[in-house]
């Protein structure tokens, strides 16, 4: 039954969070009143952290521990939601979508996954020179 609950939970906070993310996107203008390169660097940041978060979510979502096959899924999903909220945004005023910004979110997606398998090869043992239990992953835990 907890499992159930952690379940639900995880969904509806990946719910909320890609409704986040379109909100920001929906902003017509999101300035931060610091210089312009400062600003853009902010908003990179912000996109890489948005999908960094989706992803440990959508990983989080998974019934099975965390390998190559749910890997692929988390990615392509978060990429799912980059093109779509940057289609998104061609619609707004003021904003415009971009493929580099897709690319942006699609390597804050990556730096989690980076993550999660360093983390994962840490915790069960993993060497540079191989050896480790086979079939071995984990639940994400950062």
């Amino acid at each position: 039954m907890k499992k159930i609950v952690w379940q639900l939970f995880y969904w509806f906070a990946l719910m909320c969070w890609i409704g986040v993310i379109f909100w920001f996107s929906s902003q017509p203008n999101l300035q931060s009143g610091l210089e312009r390169w400062q600003d853009l660097v902010l908003r990179k940041i912000a996109h890489m952290a948005e999908y960094f978060v989706l992803t440990y979510l959508v990983l989080q979502c998974l019934p099975r521990r965390i390998g190559r096959v749910e890997s692929a899924l988390a990615l392509g999903f978060a990429l799912l939601v980059a093109i779509f909220d940057e289609y998104h945004q061609r619609f707004i005023p003021g904003r415009h979508g971009s493929p580099v910004d897709v690319g942006i979110d699609t390597a804050g997606s990556v730096g989690l996954l980076v993550l999660a398998a360093l983390s994962n090869r840490r915790k069960f043992g993993y060497t540079h020179q191989g050896g480790g239990p086979s079939g071995v992953g984990g639940r994400l835990k950062i």
